[in-house]
């Protein structure tokens, strides 16, 4: 039996040229024209460098995933951080004090927020190497490893309950939501903050760095539409008191492979794409 074709990075650029030309297809023909050329370029000299890498795409499960990412997930390079945090922290900024819980809380990175901000802050993650790094960085927190469709905690035993760029990984956002909503207290606040469900309509997927060219390790992002995350509030007996959206900003593109070869074309595909969106979430005082 015939070995199925590499993929290579030919296959992946043309990809991108592609998603930058469907963008400009009814604003910008000429922007449409040059991507073409570029295409036409790609598969002209698809057996040369650069067209030629070899790709890797290696799936892992969460755990394994983020047991390898935990070493350098926060370093301060991660644009859907840094997108995620400019949006949540005037939420977190206004939302009630006491105690809080982030669940899939990771290297505490949230956890220290919340400490930094006053609370009385627990962590739960299901991965022990993130929970590690968690209570190197937050030593005062309360921080165990768990699974958020079952929380060890009491019903309303907390004020707020945050959870960041996690419930992608769910294959189904409702179970988690519904245990978040029980250990929150009535009047307190959920903040959860998610990659947008446009970015993973588009193959956006948790990529984390490798040492070898070619390689991208990654944990899979499933699609939850909006109208699924609202369904799984509502159901839960919450109330959506506000939503908010963190778009791909330019100065991120250099970060992205494609950028090496085709900048323009990587800036027109995903600068100002929908990356980031946050819920603010409440649980009604007289709770149905």
């Amino acid at each position: 039996m015939d070995e199925p074709p590499a993929f290579r990075s030919s296959d992946f650029l043309l990809s991108v040229l592609g998603l930058a030309a469907s963008r400009d297809l009814f604003r910008d023909t000429d922007e449409v024209m040059q991507r073409t050329a570029e295409m036409r370029q790609v598969l002209e000299h698809a057996d040369e460098f650069p067209y030629d890498i070899d790709l890797d795409f290696d799936e892992h499960d969460v755990v394994a995933g983020y047991t390898t990412w935990s070493e350098t997930y926060d370093d301060g390079t991660n644009p859907a951080l840094l997108l995620e945090e400019s949006i949540t922290d005037p939420i977190l900024a206004a939302a009630p004090r006491g105690r809080a819980l982030d669940v899939a809380c990771g290297t505490g990175r949230q956890v220290a927020r919340l400490v930094a901000l006053g609370y009385d802050a627990r962590g739960i993650d299901l991965t022990p190497a993130m929970i590690e790094r968690a209570r190197a960085r937050c030593p005062e927190a309360e921080l165990v490893v768990g699974d958020w469709d079952d929380l060890p905690y009491e019903d309303a035993s907390f004020d707020l309950v945050t959870s960041s760029l996690a419930l992608c990984h769910a294959t189904d956002v409702e179970p988690p939501v519904r245990e978040m909503a029980r250990v929150v207290r009535p009047g307190g606040w959920l903040v959860i903050s998610d990659i947008h469900p446009t970015s993973t309509m588009l193959g956006g997927a948790a990529g984390f760095p490798s040492e070898r060219m070619g390689h991208f390790p990654f944990v899979r992002n499933h699609t939850h539409a909006l109208s699924d995350y609202f369904a799984a509030f509502v159901g839960a007996g919450l109330e959506v008191r506000g939503f908010d959206e963190g778009r791909f900003r330019s100065e991120f593109v250099p970060l992205l492979p494609s950028h090496l070869v085709f900048p323009d074309a990587s800036q027109r595909a995903f600068a100002g794409m929908p990356m980031i969106v946050a819920w603010t979430v409440v649980k009604p005082r007289t709770h149905r």
